[in-house]
């Protein structure tokens, strides 16, 4: 695959592909009746929506850069899940 077959703006969004996600709050997440857990969970999403406008990105071509070049590949196209088993193996080959 060419590096060049992408614009800026496509390798932007796909560079943002999970960024927006804080991941399930851990099992105690408040500290002295503060919940760590959405203050970080709301920063996340500041930062987020932040490079969106930087880089001038609206959802509607996100979600549809998303269906077509993440969800939508065949799975012989797609990368690997788990980048400790693809080193793993490569280095037994």
């Amino acid at each position: 695959m060419n590096g060049s077959d992408y614009t800026d703006k496509e390798y932007q969004m796909a560079a943002l592909y999970g960024l927006n996600n804080a991941g399930s709050p851990p099992a105690n997440s408040m500290i002295n009746g503060i919940n760590t857990y959405e203050i970080c969970k709301g920063l996340i999403n500041k930062s987020y929506n932040n490079l969106l406008a930087k880089f001038d990105i609206n959802s509607s071509e996100l979600n549809a850069f998303f269906r077509k070049n993440l969800v939508s590949v065949p799975n012989k196209n797609k990368l690997p899940e788990n980048c400790v088993s693809t080193t793993r193996q490569s280095r037994n080959e």
